[in-house]
C-alpha cells in the first residue's frame, strides 16, 4: 500500500516515523511539506505524559537532556497582582517512563525528521489538484510533479487545503481568542518567578504562561487573550494585526508589574486561534485527516501536540491493508469520543482560568487549592487524559 503523508508537522513526521521505525513491508510511503527545508518554527510547547509515551517508541528517550526541561510544578498566579494561588505537583501526574516536558517545538520537529532516512521527507512540496485515477489518488505539486498513491493522509494544519477542498468548507471558525508570544526569553530576565517551573497567569479574559525549554533555559511565553465580538478575517486574518496588538498592549497595562517587566521590550507576534469542527467522518474518497487538520481545538489543556501524536500513533495501529476501510471507521470513532473528551476540558480550564468575578475568583481559590494538594483526585482526574492509551 502507498501513502502519501501531507505535511511535515507533529502529527505527519510521528506516523512517517512508526511506519518507518517497524519497518513495515506492507506500507510504502512518502512525506510532503509545503515548506522549505530550512523553516524553523519558534515557540515552545508541553508534552504530556501521553504524548511522551508515544514518542518512547520511536527513541525519543535517546534525546539530550539539554535540549527539553523537566518541570517539577505548575504553579498558578494571579495574572494582575503576581500573588501565587495553588500548584500542581507534576510529579503526581507524570513517571519516569512518562514524563511531562517543555521542549522547543523546532527541537521535537528536527528529531522527528532526523530519524527518517532523508529521501522520505519532500520538501517544497505544495499541493495544488488531487485526481483520481482508476483507483489511485494522483497528488500534483506546485512544481509539476506529480505522486500516486492508494490513500492520502492529511496532516497540513489548520489552514488545510486538502480538508477545505475535500471535505466541507464550513469546518473552520474564530474561537475568539488570540495568541501572542515573545521570542525566547532568557533565564538572566526573569527574577521573582520559579524558574524551574511552569507559570500560568489567570486573568480577565486571558491567562499567559511562562516556561523553560531546555538546559541554557530558553524561556517560552504566550499569552491568550478572548474577547467577545472580536471579528476575524479567516481568509486574511493579517488584516486583523493592529487591532490584536492594541488589545494585548491594554491588556498588559494591568499585568503585575514583574511579568510586564519581562515582557515589555519584547518583540510580541499574534495569531488567532481557530477552531476545527469535530467532524463525523474524517475519512472521505481514500483521504484521512489526522492532526489539527482534524480537530484544532482550543490550547487550554497543552494538548495540541499531544492530540496529534495520539491521532498517528492509533492510525498507524490501524493501517491495515485487510479491512481498510472498517479499520479507519472504528479509528475515527475512537479519536471523535477522545478528542470531544480533550475540548470538554479544554472548555473548562478557559472557565477557570478566564474569570473575572471576585466571589467565582475566591471560590477558585479555595477550591482548586483543597483538590490539588489531594493526590487521590489528582490522579482520578488526570489519569484519564495523562495515561490514556489509544
Amino acid at each position: 500500500m502507498k501513502i502519501a503523508i501531507i505535511g511535515a508537522g507533529i502529527s505527519g513526521l510521528t506516523l512517517g516515523n512508526l511506519i518507518f521505525s517497524n519497518k513495515n513491508q506492507e506500507i510504502e510511503f512518502q512525506i510532503f511539506e509545503k515548506r522549505k527545508k530550512d523553516h524553523k518554527d519558534s515557540g515552545g510547547i508541553q508534552l504530556s505524559p501521553n504524548a511522551t509515551n508515544i514518542l518512547n517508541i520511536i527513541g525519543f528517550k535517546k534525546l539530550d537532556y539539554a535540549n527539553f526541561h523537566l518541570p517539577k510544578s505548575i504553579n498558578f498566579l494571579d495574572l494582575l497582582s503576581g500573588e501565587k494561588i495553588f500548584d500542581l505537583n507534576i510529579l503526581d501526574i507524570s513517571s519516569r517512563d512518562k514524563p511531562y516536558i517543555c521542549i522547543k517545538r523546532s527541537v521535537l520537529i528536527d528529531f522527528l525528521l532526523n530519524r527518517l532516512q532523508k529521501d522520505i521527507v519532500n520538501f517544497n512540496k505544495e499541493v495544488i489538484n488531487i485526481k483520481n485515477i482508476d483507483n489511485y489518488k494522483k497528488i500534483i505539486f506546485s512544481d509539476g510533479t506529480s505522486y500516486l498513491s492508494d490513500l492520502i493522509i492529511s496532516a497540513d494544519g489548520v489552514f488545510s487545503k486538502i480538508r477545505d477542498k475535500e471535505f466541507n468548507r464550513d469546518q473552520l471558525s474564530f474561537s475568539g481568542s488570540v495568541a501572542f508570544r515573545t521570542d525566547y526569553i532568557k533565564s538572566s530576565e526573569i527574577f521573582e518567578f520559579q524558574k524551574e517551573n511552569i507559570s500560568v497567569f489567570m486573568g480577565p479574559s486571558s491567562h499567559s504562561v511562562l516556561y523553560p525549554l531546555n538546559k541554557e533555559k530558553d524561556f517560552n511565553f504566550v499569552s491568550i487573550i478572548s474577547k467577545k465580538g472580536l471579528k476575524v478575517d479567516k481568509e486574511d486574518w493579517t488584516k486583523n494585526i493592529n487591532n490584536f496588538n492594541d488589545l494585548f498592549y491594554e491588556k498588559m497595562k494591568n499585568w503585575n508589574n514583574n511579568l510586564r517587566n519581562i515582557i515589555k521590550n519584547k518583540k510580541i507576534s499574534c495569531w488567532p486561534i481557530f477552531k476545527v469542527k469535530t467532524i463525523d467522518s474524517r475519512i472521505q474518497n481514500n483521504i484521512i485527516l489526522i492532526g489539527d487538520a482534524a480537530h484544532a481545538i482550543v490550547p487550554y489543556h497543552a494538548q495540541g501536540a499531544a492530540q496529534s501524536i495520539e491521532d498517528a500513533y492509533l492510525l498507524y495501529k490501524h493501517l491495515k491493508k485487510n479491512n481498510l476501510y472498517l479499520n479507519i471507521q472504528n479509528f475515527q470513532k475512537i479519536r471523535k469520543k477522545r478528542i470531544l473528551e480533550v475540548e470538554k476540558r479544554s472548555n473548562v480550564n478557559q472557565f477557570i482560568f478566564h474569570l473575572s468575578n471576585n466571589y467565582l475568583k475566591f471560590l477558585r481559590k479555595n477550591i482548586l487549592k483543597f483538590l490539588l494538594k489531594n493526590r487521590v483526585f489528582v490522579k482520578i482526574y488526570f489519569n484519564k487524559l495523562f495515561n490514556h492509551k489509544p
